[in-house]
């Protein structure tokens, strides 16, 4: 805008009569925008970022996938966590919408954000579960699923906190340690350390929620049965 209106001034200030041209201007201005405003190795980063996004959010529901299937006794290997990959476009829109209802709801308040982050925290073992459900459908069965489970849920999560808690704090004691000597070695360090405790604290943290879906599941079945 203050590119624009430096362009235009000339032109307003001259006190020529008639119809004024404007088009050195806008053609100076849109220039100016392609060289600072869309600028190729932002897009290109940009473009990486949505790839990394996309995949790590199908992985994440591969993940799942493995960890309810071990729950169940199954031992699905390396190759179970792409056995659900045909089914990217549902977990994509799943996360999307999930991602949306819990950020409006926090951009209220901390406990709308959290209500439904945990009604809909079922909904994707519902939806591997069940493949030909809609996202929709499946979002409305996690509702249900979940009704008298949150608080539980939530508490299940809080057990992790100290993990989590414990990991930064090896990370940034490694980042501490090798920065002292380079910078490079610092962030490697802390890049260790946080592998270390990740390859623990994933399966830890995905076999205990598959595990409590699994509980869960069984439960609303043998209370439709009774």
């Amino acid at each position: 805008s203050q590119s624009f209106e430096s362009l235009v001034r000339p032109y307003l200030e001259s006190g020529s009569s008639g119809e004024l041209d404007l088009t050195p201007a806008y053609a100076a201005t849109i220039s100016y925008a392609r060289q600072n405003l869309i600028n190729p190795k932002q897009e290109s980063l940009l473009f990486v970022f949505l790839l990394l996004f996309l995949y790590t959010v199908v992985m994440g529901f591969g993940y799942s996938h493995w960890a309810l299937r071990r729950v169940r006794g199954e031992r699905p290997g390396c190759s179970g966590l792409f056995d659900s990959f045909w089914m990217a476009g549902k977990f994509i829109l799943l996360e999307l919408l999930t991602m949306l209802l819990v950020g409006l709801g926090l951009a209220f308040f901390l406990l709308p954000g959290l209500y439904f982050l945990y009604t809909l925290r079922m909904a994707r073992y519902i939806l591997l579960d069940n493949p030909e459900l809609s996202v929709f459908r499946a979002m409305r069965m996690s509702r249900q699923m979940s009704r008298g489970y949150k608080r539980q849920l939530f508490s299940l999560d809080l057990s992790f906190l100290g993990w989590m808690i414990l990991s930064f704090a090896a990370v940034n004691l490694g980042y501490n340690a090798g920065a002292n000597l380079h910078p490079v070695l610092g962030a490697l360090f802390a890049e260790i350390n946080f592998l270390i405790f990740q390859l623990y604290l994933t399966p830890y943290r995905e076999l205990s929620v598959a595990g409590y879906y699994e509980a869960v599941r069984l439960s609303r079945s043998g209370e439709s049965q009774n």
